[in-house]
């Protein structure tokens, strides 16, 4: 059943990979909700990298954001949350 469910979360932040899709997220690790829109730039087995463009005045800086697979499964009351560019949440 995990590796199912880990299995289906690398299958969708591949195809956001693939697809150039942007994907924002979503963590409450200290009691605050704090988010990030990414692109992918690497898929693995447990884990993917998403990367974030920040602007500085006339600088731009990318931030690199760990994914770490369990962590979207909601164990130990903190949970990250990933939404996809090409979903419909209102649907």
């Amino acid at each position: 059943m995990l590796n199912e469910e880990l299995h289906h979360i690398h299958s969708r932040i591949q195809k956001a990979k693939d697809s150039g899709e942007w994907v924002l997220i979503e963590n409450d690790d200290y009691g605050i909700i704090e988010s990030h829109k990414v692109k992918i730039i690497y898929v693995g087995d447990r884990w993917a990298t998403g990367e974030e463009v920040v602007y500085n005045g006339d600088e731009k800086y990318t931030i690199r954001h760990t994914i770490n697979y369990t962590s979207l499964l909601g164990t130990g009351g903190h949970k990250t949350r990933l939404m996809f560019g090409g979903d419909n949440y209102f649907a």
